[in-house]
C-alpha cells in the first residue's frame, strides 16, 4: 500500500513538472517609441532598461503555442555578421534579439538564426511592440509595409511628456522617463 501511494505521488509530481515545463512566457524588452539610432545597441545592452513592472499581454493559447513552436524550429544561419538589436525577449532561459537591419535574422543565445518575417511580425504584434509607435513612424517599417497594421494596433504614448519652449517661443516636446518597455506574453484558453 505504501508503495502504491508513493507511486501515485511520484506520478502526480512528474505530471505537474511536465505541465509546468510546457508553460512558457515570452518576456520582451524594447524601446517605448521609434528611435533613430546613431549607433544601434548590441543584443544585451537593453536589459538594464527594464521597467520594474511588466505589462501582461494574454493571447489565445493556440496562437501562443504556434509562436513558441516556430521559435523552437529556427534554422541556424550561415551569416556571421554582428546583430544590432532594439528588440529582445526571453523564452525560458533562451535569449533572442531581432536584428534591426537584417529582419530575416535573429540571435538566439548569441548564435544567428533565420527567422521568417511572418513569425517576427506575429511576435511583435502579440507583444504590442507596434502600439508605442505612431502610424507615421510605422509606415517605414518593412514588416508593416508587407503585412499592414496588426489587428490589435492602438497607439499608446509611453513616458511622460514635457513641453518646453526655445528662445524663439517655439514649442519643443520631450518624452521623459525613457525606459524600455517590459512586456510578458502568455497564452490563455
Amino acid at each position: 500500500m505504501k508503495n502504491f501511494i508513493l507511486g501515485i505521488f511520484c506520478l502526480s509530481f512528474f505530471i505537474s513538472c511536465e505541465q509546468s515545463k510546457e508553460k512558457k512566457d515570452i518576456i520582451a524588452s524594447f524601446s517605448p517609441s521609434y528611435l533613430d539610432y546613431n549607433i544601434p545597441p548590441k543584443c544585451g545592452e537593453n536589459n538594464a532598461y527594464y521597467n520594474k513592472d511588466s505589462e501582461i499581454v494574454l493571447i489565445k493559447e493556440k496562437e501562443f503555442n504556434s509562436i513558441i513552436d516556430r521559435l523552437e524550429n529556427l534554422k541556424p544561419s550561415q551569416e556571421k555578421n554582428d546583430c544590432s538589436s532594439d528588440f529582445s525577449f526571453f523564452v525560458g532561459e533562451d535569449k533572442y534579439c531581432s536584428c534591426i537591419y537584417d529582419e530575416h535574422l535573429i540571435s538566439k543565445n548569441g548564435q544567428l538564426y533565420e527567422i521568417q518575417d511572418t513569425l517576427l511580425f506575429d511576435l511583435k504584434s502579440a507583444l504590442t511592440y507596434y502600439n508605442s509607435r505612431t502610424k507615421e513612424d510605422l509606415k517605414y517599417d518593412p514588416l508593416i509595409q508587407k503585412f499592414g497594421l496588426p489587428k490589435n494596433y492602438k497607439f499608446q504614448r509611453s513616458g511622460e511628456i514635457l513641453t518646453t519652449y526655445d528662445e524663439k517661443g517655439n514649442e519643443e516636446v520631450s518624452i521623459l522617463d525613457f525606459k524600455f518597455r517590459l512586456v510578458t506574453l502568455s497564452g490563455s484558453k
